[in-house]
């Protein structure tokens, strides 16, 4: 008899969790923040906004270069890349599930080129 009522106990919750689930959806993006620096600068020095709010810096940064994040609760995109060199081109493009929200592109010793975007779906 003990048994009988487990079956159905496990039954009834392993109902319940299926009914409730609607289903995994596997979002269309493979991370949610992207950045990505390009061009024919030898270097740069770098500024963005992170996930938590804050800014992170980065000198030297060789290109090109990406920065993602799975997880970015903020709602402020914000890249900077700065040509340390007499000469060269910087692009930057900032991402938002997979599409691309801004960009900018300079040219020439030491320019700076910055992209952002405001989620407003909060």
């Amino acid at each position: 008899m003990r048994s009988k009522y487990f079956l159905v106990i496990l039954f009834l919750i392993l109902a319940i969790f299926l009914s409730g689930c609607g289903g995994v959806v596997t979002p269309d993006y493979e991370y949610k923040v992207e950045y990505k620096i390009s061009g024919t600068a030898k270097s740069v020095s770098v500024t963005l906004s992170n996930p938590t709010g804050g800014t992170e810096q980065y000198s030297d940064v060789s290109l090109p270069k990406t920065y993602h994040y799975h997880y970015f609760p903020n709602n402020f995109l914000y890249i900077s890349a700065q040509n340390n060199g007499s000469s060269g081109t910087v692009r930057v493009k900032c991402y938002y599930k997979g599409q691309l929200k801004d960009s900018a592109y300079s040219e020439g010793a030491y320019v700076i080129a910055t992209a952002s975007y405001y989620i407003s779906n909060y």
